[in-house]
């Protein structure tokens, strides 16, 4: 059974090709008012997915969009957020079936706002969750 998985714009097949196609310091970068797609396939592990990272230059309120639509008869894609040098994600949302809604993260004692610094999204398998999903930094 060969699976197939998109990798830097080039069609990738192989047993298992999507595990852990990236590691976290080749996330990609989110800015401001953009969108990233992808997909977690039926032949992926639970646990593994992709990395994206976003930037925030000043402490501001941030927001980000998230849309799925998934298969799978349990399960779905996890959404874990992280700031820069940290182990354990501070926000998380999971995702079933077709769902749409939002992370705000922040940063303890400054209100709703996150504070300056750099930020990594890991999209990751579930159970058995597969299917599209995309993250808008609005």
């Amino acid at each position: 059974l060969l699976g197939l998985c998109r990798r830097a714009g080039k069609l990738v097949i192989g047993a298992d090709p999507c595990i852990d196609s990236m590691a976290k310091s080749k996330a990609k970068l989110i800015s401001k008012g953009s969108t990233k797609k992808g997909v977690i396939t039926a032949n992926q592990k639970a646990g593994t997915g992709e990395w994206y990272k976003f930037v925030v230059k000043k402490t501001q309120k941030v927001t980000l969009k998230i849309s799925t639509k998934l298969g799978g008869y349990s399960g779905g894609i996890k959404f874990a957020v992280y700031k820069k040098g940290d182990r354990y994600p501070f926000g998380s949302r999971n995702a079933y079936d077709t769902a749409s809604g939002e992370i705000q993260p922040y940063t303890f004692g400054k209100g709703e706002k996150l504070a300056a610094g750099t930020y990594y999204i890991k999209v990751e398998k579930y159970s058995d969750g597969n299917g599209y999903y995309s993250i808008k930094w609005k």
